[in-house]
């Protein structure tokens, strides 16, 4: 065998131990989060790509929040659930397959930023083994499940990381195909989700300005990228002004509340105590990385030309990303509790994949007993990872449990003969995904908001075609007929300036159940409420079947 071939099958080989090890990490993660992860806002990608996939009740109902996540998310995750059923399972392969794609997308940048460096897709998924192996310290789990599942924000760093290397590769090959590339995925970005504006448009505009190349002006390129990102803006808005103008699909807003110094400080005194708490380890990695990078591109002018542009442009990268993040958390007062760790994810991965690519820099010059020395520590450390991640991975964990609280409640509902009622948003899809009595619920508003008083139905992360009920036989519509509510998580008050006094209390296990003295005052108030969010051309085309 020549050297040549067995150079290529030891490298193949590298990058195949890698993305197995990728594999069986993400498998371990999910064996430890998944089952204590299923809440209604978890499951509600499932039950949208369960509607996208077998119908029954019209797309354009659903109220998604300001971060649709069209792309990659319900794409990717739609065609797993086809391939996989329904039984749960479709979330760990996706979020396999969503740390791949980073490792792959983190390994495309790094060849497109130094095409000469050896092993790209080994320095890329070593990355994305190095940020999900950040899972295992405390307090980390839950956010890392988070963004390689569906429906959150893992999907726009996948996408920044594969804008950041077509613009890496146009900075000094540049090509209509790869423009265009650029344009489409920037588009399905904004359209998916608006962080991509701090992921993507102003890190890869910082990384354009201080990395162009020796002795040519960034202008002629900032230029290229501005008009693409351009390009993909007002396509965006046309898709959105189309999407109004047919009514299909309602969006939160973005800005939910006006900047103001108050909530500024309130926001940095959360963000303080949490990111100070047990998540202070992964705090201090975070701070550590960045504080390296800034170091790097301060004294990047020692270095070779080659040398320079990679250090600056993954240094800008990385900074200004986590700028924008950490400053738009602060200005829109987005940070409310630890659960919002979850923005914060390209504060990991940037990083991960900035030292992959000044790995092979720092290393150059290096004595070969340090750089054996060096191997022999990631391999051990590697091994440990895998012998570990295959002994926390648990099959039955991976696939949909049966809780016991949704347990008592189905076991309730069959003694009393309930089938259709009303609760909170954290009730709905955790029981109606994960039970098994044949229950459909429909949720109501916990308190006063934006979308309408407490106690009216809520169409958050929802259907509003699903609160009415339709024969399957022959697509036609009817008046549902609510007859009790899950109590838990809506106010007692309101529910009974709305709906009366209940005709009966009960206790079942966890859960405050009221039966109602009237089940047609309520379906018509609730109707009401759905009318009024299908307004127009949508409603009338269902009136006629609810008379």
């Amino acid at each position: 065998m020549s050297f040549r071939v067995r150079e290529v099958g030891s490298r193949l080989g590298g990058v195949l131990a890698l993305a197995l090890l990728l594999a069986l990490q993400v498998l371990a993660l999910a064996s430890r989060r998944f089952p204590a992860q299923l809440t209604s806002d978890d499951l509600y990608p499932y039950v949208f790509c369960q509607n996208l996939l077998h119908g029954g009740a019209p797309l354009s109902g659903w109220s998604l929040s300001s971060a649709p996540y069209f792309f990659p998310d319900f794409a990717g995750f739609a065609l797993l659930l086809a391939a996989t059923g329904w039984h749960g399972g479709a979330f760990a392969a996706y979020a396999v397959a969503s740390a791949l794609a980073l490792g792959l997308a983190g390994g495309a940048l790094l060849r497109a930023l130094d095409p000469a460096a050896p092993g790209p897709w080994r320095r890329g998924l070593g990355a994305a083994n190095a940020v999900v192996a950040l899972g295992w310290l405390p307090g980390m789990g839950r956010t890392l499940w988070w963004e390689l599942a569906p429906g959150f924000h893992g999907g726009v760093l996948l996408v920044a990381v594969a804008a950041a290397a077509l613009v890496a590769g146009g900075m000094n090959h540049p090509s209509r195909p790869r423009w265009l590339a650029l344009v489409g995925l920037l588009w399905l970005g904004l359209l998916s989700d608006a962080f991509l504006a701090l992921e993507a448009m102003a890190p890869l505009a910082a990384a354009i300005a201080w990395a162009a190349p020796e002795g040519q002006p960034a202008a002629p390129r900032l230029r290229r990228f501005g008009s693409a990102a351009a390009a993909a803006g007002a396509l965006f808005l046309l898709v959105r002004l189309a999407q109004a103008w047919g009514q299909v699909f309602f969006a939160a807003s973005v800005f939910r509340s006006a900047p103001s110094l108050e909530g500024f400080l309130a926001t940095a005194g959360r963000l303080g105590r949490d990111l100070g708490g047990e998540r202070v380890a992964a705090t201090a990695m975070v701070a550590a990385a960045l504080g390296g990078l800034a170091a790097a591109g301060l004294r990047s002018a020692r270095r070779e030309a080659g040398d320079r542009q990679v250090v600056r442009f993954v240094a800008a990268w990385s900074l200004t990303a986590a700028g924008s993040i950490v400053g738009a958390i602060l200005v829109l007062g987005y940070w409310h509790d630890a659960t919002n760790a979850r923005y914060l994810y390209p504060l990991y991965v940037f990083p991960a994949i900035a030292g992959a690519a000044l790995a092979p820099i720092f290393l150059r010059g290096r004595t070969i007993a340090f750089r054996t020395s060096l191997r022999a520590a990631a391999i051990a450390i590697l091994v440990a990872l895998g012998i570990a991640s295959a002994a926390n991975i648990r099959p039955g964990r991976l696939v949909f449990s049966y809780p016991a609280d949704v347990a008592s409640l189905d076991g309730f509902c069959r003694r009393r003969g309930l089938e259709r009622g009303l609760c909170d948003f954290w009730t709905l899809h955790r029981v109606n995904v994960l039970g098994r009595a044949g229950l459909r619920l429909s949720p109501l508003r916990g308190t006063t908001g934006l979308g309408g008083p407490a106690a009216s139905a809520s169409f958050w992360n929802d259907n509003a075609y699903a609160f009415l009920d339709r024969d399957p036989a022959s697509g036609r519509w009817a008046r549902p007929r609510y007859t009790f509510i899950v109590v838990n998580g809506l106010d007692e008050a309101s529910l009974r300036a709305r709906y009366g006094e209940p005709r009966e209390r009960v206790q079942a296990g966890a859960w405050r159940i009221w039966i109602l003295a009237d089940p047609e005052k309520a379906s018509a108030l609730v109707v009401d409420d759905v009318r009024g969010r299908l307004r127009g051309r949508r409603w009338d085309a269902i009136a006629g079947d609810l008379r």
